[in-house]
């Protein structure tokens, strides 16, 4: 079962091996969150059973992962958060009481919205033993000014968090107000009892890249709501129940959108 702090079964085996790279997120936990999706994704997650992440360095903001100009980092700390860009796959959600006609016409013009709640999206993901999953409320910056003080130095030693750069995000995102989950090709390795205390070497990270993640989930324990686009016709609602219906047995979940109903 992935690590994610807020559901943890204390009773586990398992449960200190791990720790959520961070804090809770400051939102109530049956709080509703929004995946927006086109028609081609929504078919894919239905048919499949599998929440995609995204490769941090292919989101459609290519300053995701980066670093802000404030930060004096050592070259070759910067290089390995570089390369780690290329590792960490996110899963991002929209944290609202209602529809959003923003992330409506920005990410599903056409397409549906899957509403939850935290608790229901991270129970889904129980099922999924190869991933660690990490849960972060995304913070909003001037990258340009801001510092994330990533690295503390003492002693000739180093501390930080490699995921940290993943809760940052330029300002002008703030109407997103996004959590996300993520993940990377290393978290099922690091449950590998030959590997404990060992660590990879950032010239060999490049061979643990993935082009992109499909995690299961429990899409039945997922989904409160399919909410269809606004403007979507009689045809189109009904295509998308069918498919609803056909392949979860969830067609009665699927919902027009309130702004027009």
């Amino acid at each position: 079962m992935p690590y994610v702090e807020r559901i943890s079964d204390q009773s586990d085996s398992e449960y200190d091996e791990y720790e959520n790279a961070f804090p809770d997120p400051n939102i109530g936990i049956n709080e509703y969150v929004w995946r927006y999706l086109s028609i081609e994704q929504f078919i894919s997650l239905f048919k499949s059973s599998k929440l995609y992440f995204s490769r941090a360095d292919r989101m459609a903001d290519e300053f995701e992962g980066t670093i802000p100009k404030g930060e004096n980092l050592d070259e070759d700390v910067e290089q390995i958060y570089k390369k780690w860009r290329r590792l960490v796959h996110l899963n991002c959600w929209n944290v609202n009481n209602t529809e959003s006609m923003v992330m409506w016409e920005f990410h599903a013009p056409k397409g549906v919205a899957i509403r939850s709640t935290l608790d229901h999206l991270l129970r889904s993901l129980d099922s999924e033993a190869d991933f660690t999953i990490h849960l972060g409320e995304v913070k909003y910056i001037n990258f340009s000014e801001d510092k994330l003080n990533l690295i503390d130095y003492g002693d000739d030693s180093r501390s930080g968090n490699l995921f940290e750069p993943f809760q940052y995000k330029r300002e002008y995102f703030t109407e997103e107000r996004e959590i996300r989950i993520m993940t990377n090709p290393l978290a099922d390795l690091s449950r590998r009892e030959e590997l404990k205390g060992t660590s990879i070497p950032p010239s060999e990270l490049e061979d643990m890249q993935e082009r992109a993640l499909l995690v299961d989930i429990n899409l039945s324990e997922l989904i409160e709501e399919v909410v269809v686009h606004p403007n979507a016709r009689g045809l189109a609602f009904n295509s998308i129940k069918t498919v609803a219906e056909r392949t979860q047995g969830l067609g009665d979940r699927v919902h027009r959108s309130s702004i027009k109903r």
